[in-house]
């Protein structure tokens, strides 16, 4: 699409856009139009966008990113920061988005939730205030919403409504969960949201280095045992584990966007050797990092 102001093809994706080129790569329904998936890439020197769904949105930047992103959500203070691989945005049914970029070129996926579709009190929740965010590091959600890319892309337009209604339930119960959580005061694990997210960015930042959980700890204000238990009660997996996966995904970006051999991208990313990274990368995603590129690329 050309630079100006419009809105977006899909119906399910409307929003008033100005300033940015934008192209659908998949897209599809599920559930009689109640769950919707699409990969896209959107680019622009200074776009700005508005939008108001009825569906819960959950996006996530899969690769690029930006100079500048800036927000305004109903219900949310103004946010500012960066797009990067990973970040997941949440923006509720009905809440009024306003964004502003600067030299975003990104491809992210995003999944629409009606929320008829999946009710808190099927998760054994009462009624959720839902709160929007913006280019938050969340494992759980990271992961669904990459797994749904991934099945996307191998799918074409033609994901079963099985595997796409299970990843709007797992994205809307943790969620939900979350949010019950954060209201009652409850800070599971004793490792409280802000220095999780501390941990988070420090691990974004030094993956191409040795991570210790000493380190980790440290900005947690804990001793290393201590850390490795309230992090596993937050976050689902022990830290060596969710540091292991962050280099596994920022090196599916390397394979698909760099054209550096597998023995760079594999010390870029913080494995001591070519062989520690296939091992790795294979037992997680179940293919060789030469037949991952080879697929990406095809």
């Amino acid at each position: 699409m050309a630079d100006g102001s419009y809105s977006t093809a899909s119906p399910k994706l409307s929003a008033d856009i100005r300033g940015s080129t934008a192209t659908f790569k998949i897209e599809q329904s599920w559930s009689r139009g109640k769950v919707y998936g699409a990969i896209k890439h959107w680019s622009g020197a200074e776009p700005e966008l508005l939008h108001r769904r009825r569906e819960h949105t959950f996006v996530m930047t899969l690769s690029g990113g930006s100079d500048l992103t800036g927000t305004k959500t109903s219900g949310a203070p103004v946010y500012e920061g960066r797009d990067r691989a990973g970040c997941v945005t949440f923006v509720p049914a009905e809440a009024e988005r306003r964004g502003w970029y600067r030299n975003a070129n990104m491809n992210f996926v995003v999944m629409l939730v009606d929320p008829e579709f999946t009710r808190p009190m099927e998760f054994g929740l009462g009624s959720v205030d839902w709160q929007p965010f913006t280019n938050r590091h969340d494992p759980l959600l990271e992961s669904v919403l990459w797994w749904l890319a991934s099945e996307m892309r191998d799918s074409g337009a033609a994901l079963p409504s099985l595997h796409a209604e299970h990843a709007a339930g797992l994205l809307v119960a943790h969620l939900a969960r979350a949010i019950c959580r954060s209201r009652s005061g409850k800070s599971v694990g004793g490792l409280p949201d802000a220095r999780l997210r501390l941990v988070f960015d420090y691990v974004e930042e030094n993956l191409n280095r040795d991570i210790s959980i000493s380190e980790l700890g440290a900005l947690a204000g804990m001793g290393p045992d201590v850390f490795a238990r309230h992090f596993k009660a937050r976050v689902g997996m022990p830290p060596y584990r969710y540091v292991t996966e962050r280099r596994i995904r920022r090196a599916e970006i390397c394979l698909t966007e760099e054209d550096r051999s597998i023995a760079d991208i594999a010390l870029a990313v913080g494995f001591s050797s070519q062989s520690h990274f296939t091992t790795q990368f294979t037992k997680f995603l179940n293919v060789t990092p030469a037949a991952y590129r080879a697929r990406c690329r095809g």
